[in-house]
């Protein structure tokens, strides 16, 4: 069976099963996954989990690239928003179990604060960008888009648990938690930035 067959089943397993390393096996077991592939393949139940963060991370950089450019609309940065939740709720154990399996699987770890660090400069560059396209006003206080880029990154890693808790784990929405969150640039925006906000979430 073809690793990223592999990787899309148990995916799809881990989203309706739950996570932990204790019964991540036994839900190997249980699929139509061939455990002599699954061990040819990955050897291990946290080097499958690790080949899936990756899967993920490249797919949300596809969306991500370009962002900071010069050029960059707020309508652009609403929509790439929404694309990577969708890819959250794709690999949505990822985050609903995000504590447990960073502390329990190294590899996703280094590679979850590597991709913080990178986000974050993204997002504080981006910001710049905006403003320098009189799109934002700049910051209120020294240091304020350090504190704008935690903040946006916080909420865009934890909007799953929270639908969990408040919708339901059959009713997740993305579009809802993207506009929450875009809506965090509002005190920041001129008026001409304003126009195209309301442009861009109409």
């Amino acid at each position: 069976m073809d690793k990223s067959l592999i990787m899309s089943e148990a995916t799809a397993l881990f989203n309706k099963g739950g996570f932990s390393l204790a019964e991540g096996e036994k839900l190997i077991q249980q699929s139509s996954i061939p455990v002599e592939a699954f061990r040819a393949g990955f050897g291990s139940l946290s080097a499958l989990i690790a080949a899936i963060f990756q899967e993920l991370c490249r797919e949300s950089d596809c969306i991500s690239e370009g962002l900071d450019d010069s050029g960059t609309s707020l309508k652009r940065l609403l929509k790439m928003t929404l694309e990577s939740y969708k890819v959250q709720t794709k690999y949505m154990f990822i985050f609903l179990h995000l504590h447990e399996i960073i502390e329990q699987i190294e590899q996703v770890r280094d590679r979850y604060c590597e991709l913080i660090s990178l986000r974050k400069t993204q997002l504080i560059h981006l910001f710049k960008v905006l403003e320098s396209e009189k799109l934002l006003r700049g910051e209120i206080n020294t240091g304020q888009y350090d504190n704008l880029a935690n903040q946006m990154i916080i909420l865009s890693d934890f909007w799953l648990s929270h639908n969990y808790m408040v919708f339901g784990k059959d009713s997740y929405r993305p579009e809802y938690y993207s506009e929450l969150v875009f809506s965090i640039l509002v005190p920041y925006l001129t008026e001409r930035g304003l126009v195209e906000y309301r442009d861009a979430i109409n």
